[in-house]
């Protein structure tokens, strides 16, 4: 599976390659759905057949409330898979300055069981 979603001011860009995909920019798109709808598609469709090895690399610049909830969707999809014996791990990048993208990351790593890598940028 290839897909590649240009990032916008309000999207981030997303790359999704055999088991490999990047998450990045910003996300904000207020209260639009169109966005998150279709990642959340996108995965639900890999997750039918997926790669040996799932990789989920999320490198937010900013992120509002309404990319929180939605991102959890795909969180939770990636647990099913988890749950079912696939290997899934979430990279999430952060500036080291940048504490509260730290803290979200810690959060989600809290909410579900798939293992987090916390990398600095």
């Amino acid at each position: 599976m290839i897909k590649k979603v240009e990032g916008t001011k309000t999207t981030p860009r997303v790359d999704f390659i055999n088991g490999y995909m990047l998450i990045e920019g910003r996300s904000i798109p207020f209260a639009d759905p169109g966005f998150y709808n279709s990642l959340v598609k996108m995965v639900r469709e890999y997750a039918a057949n997926p790669a040996s090895l799932t990789t989920i690399e999320i490198n937010f610049e900013c992120i509002n409330a309404y990319s929180k909830r939605s991102l959890m969707q795909v969180f939770r999809i990636l647990e099913e898979m988890y749950n079912n014996g696939n290997i899934v791990v979430i990279n999430w990048v952060y500036n080291e300055e940048d504490e509260t993208m730290l803290e979200l990351g810690t959060i989600y790593s809290s909410l579900v069981k798939v293992p987090f890598n916390f990398l600095i940028k």
